[in-house]
């Protein structure tokens, strides 16, 4: 993967593992605010295992590819969109300064570091082999599609119930 298709990947990856100085901290940190004992030690094990899958895009090799045909050519409406998403994550950081506290800073920082370690350490020297028939488009979206509806008909349920209710 070239170096430069790979920091955005990573400035992603690390926004939505909740890293400082970028949106997910900020979002997780007032999350966190407002959840009982409980809730927040179920929130900090799922930020953990947040850190875990996205480790795999940090520690992804990159670097310049010898073989031409196997760079990917990159168009410049995808330099734009980076900028714009990227540029989003780092400029809605902003929104919550008061996350950024020293305690919270560590927790976060905890947080990422264990989850990254039992990446390396654990999952990275894991093998998993699913069939390629489950990563087909067609199926994704179908499976997608599925959830979807399966939400709605949830989110639908629970809305009948809490209106009967008053």
């Amino acid at each position: 993967m070239p170096t430069a298709l790979w920091i955005p990947l990573v400035m992603a990856s690390l926004s939505i593992s909740g890293a400082p100085l970028f949106a997910g901290f900020g979002a997780k940190v007032l999350t966190l605010s407002y959840l009982t004992s409980w809730q927040s030690i179920a929130m900090n094990i799922a930020a953990t295992g947040t850190a875990i899958l996205y480790a795999k895009f940090i520690f992804l090799p990159h670097g310049k590819s010898e073989n031409l045909e196997e760079r990917p050519t990159l168009k410049p409406g995808f330099w734009l969109a980076m900028l714009l998403l990227i540029g989003g994550l780092l400029i809605a950081n902003g929104v919550y300064l008061p996350a950024y506290t020293l305690s919270n800073i560590l927790k976060v920082l905890g947080i990422i570091v264990v989850g990254w370690s039992a990446h390396v350490v654990v999952f990275q020297r894991s093998i998993l082999n699913l069939p390629r028939a489950l990563e087909r488009f067609e199926h994704l979206i179908g499976i997608m599609t599925l959830m979807l509806i399966f939400l709605f008909w949830i989110v639908f349920a629970f809305g009948l119930f809490s209106w009967e209710s008053i």
